[in-house]
């Protein structure tokens, strides 16, 4: 774009403002992702420590445990195609079409309506 083309385009009242996309970032990081890294393996010690999932024998499988569950959140903030993260990609791959994931209770409900409907399992 030329110079005249540029500022014509940022005067216009009806343009996005450049910052509206814009993430808080903290040494060029996203600090959601920060916060997603180190908050996981947080929460994984706050629900499981003193001896409530794993008893206080076990602390080298609580230790593996905190350390896995750190490198799990780190590939899930990786980027991934489209400037997603793997995080955002399992979301989308999941809620894109609706027959892709069906819940449990859901399933046996549709199996009860048609077994109903075939009267099979019906109670006299």
């Amino acid at each position: 774009m030329s110079e005249d083309n540029r500022t014509n385009y940022e005067d216009r009242p009806y343009g996005f403002p450049r910052d509206l996309f814009a993430s808080v970032k903290l040494y060029g990081i996203r600090l959601f992702s920060l916060l997603f890294v180190f908050g996981a393996p947080l929460l994984a010690m706050q629900f499981t420590g003193n001896g409530k999932v794993f008893p206080r024998q076990q602390t080298l499988e609580y230790i593996c445990f905190v350390v896995l569950t750190f490198i799990i959140a780190l590939y899930l903030m990786f980027p991934f195609n489209g400037g997603k993260n793997n995080l955002h990609a399992i979301r989308i791959f999941l809620t894109r079409r609706r027959k892709r994931y069906h819940s449990i209770d859901r399933m046996r409900n549709k199996e009860a309506v048609k077994n109903e409907k075939r009267g099979i399992g019906r109670k006299t």
